[in-house]
């Protein structure tokens, strides 16, 4: 089986975000039976999904992960992206996996009718994304490439089924190392029995584990050693989970430049997030909850420390998950 490149599966995960044209990329959205694109959306479940077909003809199923940077412009579906991210914190399944499924069979199908083979259909996606392209390969054995994926469930775990993706990992980054085994960053974790389908492979500079290590060892040992560990941790997402830290770390430019086409990630943009997840079905109690709580990420803009520890301005790579 010879995979597309890397550059088309970066390519791929990026064009699942809304504003990202495939047409960019040396991509095309693949056509369904009635002659539509292949792509689905669930705004009540922050599901997007796109096939797109490469240049030598093979077909990627990418899914969007959340769009931290849409939620002014699109508040409903990124809000349940959040939902999403704060069930995949807990270890439990985001509604959005079962529309990855569901979608990904009706592209698998798609393809095959245009006489496309099953080996040259694959998943992909980034963040919360990838987790989505995790689920959707081990309930089909499709291969595929994750970028900064956080795992899923070990219940929906098959062990039967052999894992033909490969989930690239940035050292530094804190989403895609939720599912390590064995934990490296334990006492930060909001639930337990998350696993990453598969190796990982690991991007960037190693030196930038040091980060998380720091961050797991400063968490609880105080009010401001906690802040400092919340700190590192958003400072992780902002230098090493984005899609652009992924294409860099990997030697590729996006279609749209390594900027994320543009988008810029604020503190004030990761603050509403976290709100979010830890706000979620009630307060959380321990791990990421308790840090980022404690740094005051639910306190009015201007009020939260995180400003001093990251400075209020603008950050690129507006893809949180």
């Amino acid at each position: 089986m010879t995979k597309p490149s890397t550059s088309d599966f970066l390519a791929a995960a990026d064009a699942a975000y809304s504003g990202h044209p495939a047409s960019t990329s040396g991509l095309s959205v693949l056509t369904g039976p009635r002659g539509g694109p292949v792509e689905a959306t669930k705004a009540a479940d922050g599901f997007h999904g796109v096939a797109l077909e490469t240049a030598s003809g093979q077909v990627i199923i990418a899914f969007e992960g959340t769009a931290l940077s849409d939620l002014q412009t699109r508040p409903t579906f990124v809000q349940a992206q959040l939902a999403g991210d704060a069930a995949i914190a807990k270890g439990q399944d985001a509604a959005a996996y079962a529309d990855a499924l569901r979608f990904a069979n009706r592209a698998v199908a798609a393809a095959e009718a245009q006489g496309i083979a099953p080996s040259d259909i694959f998943v992909d996606g980034h963040s919360s994304g990838g987790a989505q392209a995790e689920y959707v390969a081990v309930k089909t054995g499709l291969a595929g490439d994750t970028f900064g994926a956080p795992g899923i469930p070990a219940a929906d775990m098959n062990t039967g089924v052999r894992s033909h993706l490969t989930n690239f990992v940035d050292y530094g980054d804190p989403v895609g190392n939720y599912s390590d085994n064995p934990d490296r960053i334990g006492n930060l974790l909001m639930g337990d029995g998350i696993e990453r389908y598969g190796r990982p492979t690991y991007v960037g500079q190693a030196s930038d584990a040091r980060s998380l290590a720091a961050a797991d060892r400063l968490y609880g040992t105080s009010p401001v050693g906690s802040a400092a560990a919340a700190g590192l941790v958003v400072q992780g997402i902002v230098n090493h989970h984005q899609i652009g830290a992924y294409a860099a770390d990997l030697g590729v430019t996006l279609p749209g430049g390594n900027e994320a086409g543009g988008s810029q990630l604020t503190a004030a943009d990761i603050r509403s997030a976290v709100s979010a997840i830890t706000g979620t079905s009630g307060p959380a109690t321990g791990g990421v909850g308790n840090v980022l709580t404690g740094l005051g990420l639910d306190a009015p803009v201007g009020s939260s420390s995180i400003e001093s520890l990251l400075g209020a301005g603008a950050h690129p790579h507006g893809h949180f998950g």
